[in-house]
């Protein structure tokens, strides 16, 4: 299976916001990036790009050369994060809280045995393989002062909006309808986006990015469930696995919402027979909740 990727650098911070002004997320959810993708086409850019992740800190490829292919973000599966928290819970509790705190691991570790954990003093590192893995920290959240003319008496209405601003590269993976992924086209679209910006606050100079590097993973996984890379909305009413899941919603306009909804997010493990998700079409907006997935065999890590 043939995945492309996209590693972009911020040029400062971006923001997708979770509930209100005062939160955010620290990594761009598969909607923003479709939402991104889809204004590219509507513009008149038709890139291709069907299917794509959500946008993860590249936490384990430092000065270090390591493949992207082993070493490149995904979000830690749900089935190994609970195994984790139910051995850590019995053995060493006062380390939950660490635990629950990784969220990504290396690629490789999809396919790896032995999914495990070592502790240093008060310090907890995944393992994987002969590997051990530590959870870094990749950014800082930050306040923002915003000003805006009220519209009643045009007095300036000063609030603030908090941000993500980023210290390390991060990774996009995508796909593509015809055989092969076209990497020149790819880099040229994700290249567009980071000059537009992605997520909010866009004006005020807030998620621009450049294009670092981009090429091809052949990724080697197989199993009868599925990874998801993003925000999903299955289309049946209940849905078995090992779920993240969470309450999204979308201003679409100051005046049209969607939402709150409730959505599995990244890291969820479901039966391939699951992987059917909703494209939510609005006369205001168009919400893709159909991520990217990987095939992965839940059963290696019991």
């Amino acid at each position: 299976m043939q995945i492309g990727y996209i590693i972009i650098e911020f040029n400062g911070p971006f923001r997708v916001g979770k509930s209100g002004l005062l939160d955010a997320f620290d990594y761009v959810p598969s909607d923003t990036v479709y939402s991104a993708l889809d204004y590219l086409r509507f513009m008149g850019f038709n890139h291709g790009i069907v299917s794509v992740s959500s946008a993860y800190p590249l936490i384990y490829v430092n000065d270090i050369h390591r493949s992207i292919s082993d070493y490149g973000t995904v979000p830690i599966p749900m089935n190994i994060k609970l195994s984790l928290i139910k051995r850590i819970s019995d053995e060493r509790p006062d380390l939950v809280k660490q635990i629950r705190r990784i969220n990504y691991l290396p690629m490789k570790c999809l396919t790896a045995k032995g999914i495990g954990y070592v502790v240093y003093g008060g310090c907890l590192r995944v393992t994987c393989g002969d590997e051990e893995f530590e959870y870094e920290g990749f950014g800082e959240l930050m306040g923002v002062q915003r000003n805006v003319i009220g519209r009643a008496i045009g007095n300036a209405d000063t609030f603030r909006v908090v941000a993500f601003m980023p210290t390390v590269r991060y990774i996009i993976y995508y796909r593509q309808p015809q055989d092969g992924i076209d990497v020149k086209e790819g880099e040229r679209a994700f290249s567009m986006i980071g000059e537009l910006g992605i997520g909010g606050e866009r004006s005020i100079g807030f998620g621009h990015f450049k294009v670092v590097e981009s090429g091809v993973i052949n990724y080697t996984g197989s199993g009868d469930y599925a990874l998801i890379l993003g925000t999903a909305l299955p289309r049946v009413d209940s849905v078995e696995g090992y779920l993240n899941t969470t309450v999204r919603g979308w201003v679409c306009s100051p005046y049209y919402v969607i939402g709150p909804i409730h959505v599995i997010a990244d890291g969820s493990v479901v039966p391939r027979g699951y992987v059917d998700f909703e494209v939510l079409k609005y006369p205001s907006c168009v919400k893709n909740l159909n991520p990217l997935w990987l095939p992965y065999d839940a059963g290696v890590h019991s």
